[in-house]
């Protein structure tokens, strides 16, 4: 089953999506083989947007896209690992699988961040930046580790690439949902909603890229992750089963959403709306040209978010250098088309086949451990 957010099915940041076989859950009685397709096609919408708001042309809510990555990411683990995970699924099982989901793309992103600098570095000789200090950084990245003094060029805690800091909270709250899993309950759940929407609003800010604000991620993420998980408990428990959206409906909404600038005291609201798009696409169903669609935006979600600023920065570049730098909304629709392009080139011969690699090797690996075992119990 092809899954969602940046992850193994539909995630499984959550921001393509891995395959899962399917699994009977021990806990809850149903599946682990629904592809939420709908869910996968706002995924995309949501990176698109992303983009479109980086390039100053639009989408001014574009900041929201990953608070929404944040509800898919915790609904769409709750759905994949709750039941391994109260099956006995070890925690090492499953950290290792969110790795060979995530971990690929964050090398490329890092590595694209690095590229632009160097780009910057030969164009820009009298103004260049020290290796020493691109080196460091690229070391942290590849750790995804935040770099909380910043840099010289970019005020931000990943400045090779800025979106990074999205994917560090989601490994963070990932790592999370893996150790408490056993204590969650739905009360428990609500509660640590509650806690991070309290830190949210008392923060101020939806922050968590900028060493200023770096420590708000952390209610940020709790909020949005097991405000998914939540969502999930809602979903299995057929809570407001009469609410369902078709994709159209559901992306005009979500394009509604994320175009309207959103104050920091309307932020409930807007996790309020995000909740009930979500709940309503997850039980909406697509066939035909529709499911193709929502299949393939689901699948370029990741690689788009990750890789739009580098490409950003060389779209820039070539604009100006044909005398097209005020032309910013072509210059938008340009770093769409080819990140996408990019995007897809990137998720066929890399990012799959590597995830494909890692997957037989792990299973491998597994499998011969427990040959070992066997033998020597019959010993």
């Amino acid at each position: 089953m092809r899954g969602i957010l940046f992850e193994d099915t539909p995630a499984e940041f959550c921001l393509v999506a891995p395959t899962l076989a399917p699994a009977a859950a021990a806990a809850g009685g149903y599946r682990v083989n629904r592809h939420f397709l709908i869910l996968d096609g706002l995924r995309g919408i949501a990176a698109v947007s992303v983009l479109v708001y980086h390039g100053g042309v639009g989408m001014k809510g574009g900041f929201l896209a990953v608070d929404l990555f944040f509800v898919l990411s915790g609904f769409v683990l709750a759905y994949s690992y709750s039941g391994r995970l109260a099956a006995g699924m070890t925690f090492w099982s499953f950290s290792l699988q969110r790795f060979i989901r995530l971990y690929p793309l964050t090398v490329v992103g890092t590595l694209a961040g690095l590229l632009t600098l160097l780009a910057h570095n030969l164009s820009h000789v009298e103004d260049s930046y020290s290796l020493g200090e691109l080196s460091r950084l690229t070391g942290l990245s590849l750790l995804v580790a935040p770099s909380l003094s910043g840099s010289s060029f970019a005020h931000e805690v990943f400045p090779l690439n800025t979106v990074l800091w999205s994917l560090f909270f989601e490994w963070t709250v990932n790592i999370a949902f893996g150790v408490i899993h056993g204590a969650l309950t739905t009360k428990r759940t609500f509660a640590l909603c509650m806690f991070g929407l309290a830190g949210v609003l008392l923060s101020g800010e939806l922050g968590g890229n900028m060493p200023q604000n770096f420590w708000s991620g952390f209610p940020r993420v709790t909020f949005g992750f097991f405000g998914g998980v939540l969502l999930h408990d809602l979903w299995r428990g057929q809570t407001a089963a009469w609410m369902r959206l078709g994709f159209w409906p559901a992306a005009g909404a979500i394009l509604l959403l994320l175009s309207v600038d959103w104050p920091i005291w309307a932020f409930p609201l807007a996790g309020i709306l995000i909740a009930a798009l979500i709940l309503s696409s997850a039980r909406g169903q697509v066939t035909g040209i529709e499911a193709i669609l929502c299949a393939q935006l689901g699948a370029l979600s990741y690689p788009i978010y990750v890789l739009h600023r580098p490409v950003q920065y060389f779209v820039d570049a070539a604009m100006k250098r044909i005398g097209l730098a005020d032309w910013s909304r072509l210059d938008v629709a340009t770093a769409a088309l080819v990140t996408s392009l990019v995007g897809f080139g990137v998720l066929r011969a890399y990012d799959e086949p590597v995830r494909a690699w890692l997957s037989a090797a792990t299973r491998a690996t597994a499998d011969r451990r427990r040959m070992f075992a066997s033998r020597q119990l019959d010993q």
